[in-house]
């Protein structure tokens, strides 16, 4: 029973000590400039481990925020009404955090013409 056992020792440390694959992730959008009047992209997601997605912002609105392996997550982004472009940050991390990969989107602006608060009346003949 004692060699039994004194041989099964090694084979215990030998499971035991098997390497681990390292974790790995890879982010990247179908496209990264989003016209104002918004749209749905994919956000292509090749892993190795499971995975979390964070955003910078709430416009940007993942059809999931966490899974496992190699998947595409929906993102939709609405129209941006304002005038000015805005960007986004988007993190795919690793349950521990170890690894991560980071995108970043930019919506266009809504087009518009500026008029000053100061008015100015100018004759129908022209001059100052």
């Amino acid at each position: 029973m004692r060699k039994i056992l004194f041989l099964m020792i090694p084979l215990f440390i030998l499971i035991g000590c098997e390497k681990s694959e390292e974790s790995n992730i890879s982010a990247s959008l179908q496209k990264d400039e989003i016209s104002s009047s918004g749209e749905d992209i994919t956000l292509d997601i090749k892993s190795n481990c499971e995975w979390e997605i964070t955003v910078s912002e709430s416009w940007v609105e993942p059809s999931m925020t966490e899974g496992s392996g190699d998947l595409f997550v929906l993102l939709k982004i609405p129209r941006n009404d304002s005038y000015d472009n805005r960007e986004c940050e988007i993190i795919v991390s690793s349950k521990d955090k170890s690894v991560f990969s980071t995108v970043n989107i930019l919506q266009k602006s809504r087009m518009g013409i500026f008029l000053g608060e100061d008015s100015k009346t100018v004759d129908v003949k022209g001059g100052n």
